[in-house]
């Protein structure tokens, strides 16, 4: 299973108002194969806070969103802040595939 670079509609949760701004984050999750095949997963989207103290590796990550890609492997976050990082995970629930990560995104902004 794999996410595509971003180019399900969720607002930020509430208490982390930072987030929230005019920009999108949007991809799809796929199995890779010759084609890959869309699949609906569960996409994680946190904000990234870090890095923590003495550590240059991943900082602190707070959930502020989840959705359900669509059967075509779409999902997007709006509403986020351009200014900020966040990372996404998607998430196979049956167990076949481990999560996959990206981490360092910025969303676009919306016109």
């Amino acid at each position: 299973m794999f996410l595509t670079p971003p180019s399900v509609v969720r607002r930020p949760r509430d208490g982390f108002s930072g987030a929230v701004g005019n920009g999108t984050l949007r991809g799809t999750t796929a199995v890779a194969g010759a084609p890959d095949a869309p699949v609906s997963r569960e996409v994680l989207l946190f904000l990234e806070r870090g890095p923590r103290p003495f550590s240059t590796t991943f900082g602190i990550l707070d959930l502020v969103a989840h959705t359900v890609s669509g059967a075509d492997g779409s999902w997007e976050f709006a509403n986020l802040n351009t200014g900020m990082r966040f990372t996404v995970i998607a998430i196979d629930s049956s167990g076949v595939y481990d999560p996959v990560v990206k981490s360092g995104l910025v969303p676009s902004a919306e016109d």
